[in-house]
């Protein structure tokens, strides 16, 4: 199996998307079967692909793959968005793609009150901004490290599947944790964001694109990777916005954003590799956001 691993060298922008599309193209002239696999972050990751004949697209839950017909595979490590998910899969259907997308079963699952909390605190900070982007990453993260209410993305498909009322109170719930944990941090509901918050429509909304999402994902552990000629790891964020890079924090992201949960996944795979590691970087460096 021919291996590729995709790493931004930098804060991101270095096209990692550009290289991942080239790796799959060239597999897809070798009349290979090719897999892209997202190991870290979530639906922040904007990587634009542009066609010869001008198709565009910026993949934030696809692999950038997916144009030379290239599945995706979601790591344990990726964080979904349901939301976010069903508009970029009508995006990719207008466009006459129909995405082959395999997803871990640990998977985490963002809500909108992951998103809301996030940027309610992001505006507090004023002028001490992190730069965030406002999707609920470290919001989910933080979740599922200390609340009991961590439903993976395997028991959310059986309770979509067997008893939608096991959504409704699991969102319930959530509603009520995130409001004590806004509490905690001081930050107080503008009338705007509390008619969001309240909205009666949030979690109606919310479950349509769940079931949307799950309708379209196919649960599978790493080992299905095997069945591929060509995976190639298409990392999100550069490594200067790893977690663990302390030079500039907070203004990071929190993931592994380098080799480390590649390898992982691929210790999982069962058959010979030809590996080859790519750091990705461009003649100048952008950043976005806060610091």
């Amino acid at each position: 199996m021919v291996v590729k691993v995709v790493i931004g060298a930098n804060f991101g922008d270095e096209g990692k998307g550009l290289m991942t599309d080239y790796f799959c193209h060239q597999s897809a002239l070798r009349g290979e079967k090719c897999i892209v696999v997202l190991h870290n972050g979530g639906a922040q990751r904007g990587h634009t692909v542009v066609t010869p004949d001008r198709k565009r697209h910026v993949f934030h839950h696809f692999g950038s793959g997916t144009f030379t017909g290239a599945d995706t595979y979601l790591s344990e490590e990726f964080i979904l968005n349901p939301m976010v998910f069903r508009q970029e899969w009508e995006e990719l259907e207008a466009l006459g793609i129909t995405p082959k997308v395999y997803a871990n079963p640990f998977c985490r699952v963002t809500t909108p009150y992951e998103m809301i909390a996030n940027q309610m605190i992001e505006e507090s900070r004023h002028g001490d901004r992190h730069g965030s982007c406002g999707l609920g990453i470290y919001e989910t993260i933080k979740r599922y490290e200390e609340s009991e209410i961590t439903s993976f993305l395997n028991d959310i498909e059986f309770s979509s599947r067997y008893r939608s009322s096991i959504l409704h109170d699991m969102m319930n719930d959530l509603k009520e944790y995130f409001f004590r944990r806004l509490e905690r941090e001081n930050v107080e509901f503008t009338e705007e964001w509390e008619d969001i918050f309240d909205s009666d429509n949030l979690i109606e909304n919310y479950i349509t694109d769940l079931k949307f999402m799950l309708d379209k994902i196919s649960i599978q552990h790493p080992y299905c990777l095997s069945a591929y000629d060509c995976v190639v790891f298409e990392g999100g964020q550069g490594l200067l916005l790893d977690q663990n890079n302390n030079e500039y924090y907070p203004h990071l992201t929190p993931s592994n954003t380098g080799i480390r949960n590649p390898l992982e996944i691929i210790s999982k795979i069962d058959c010979k590799l030809n590996i080859e590691v790519c750091y990705v970087t461009r003649t100048y460096l952008t950043r976005h956001g806060a610091g």
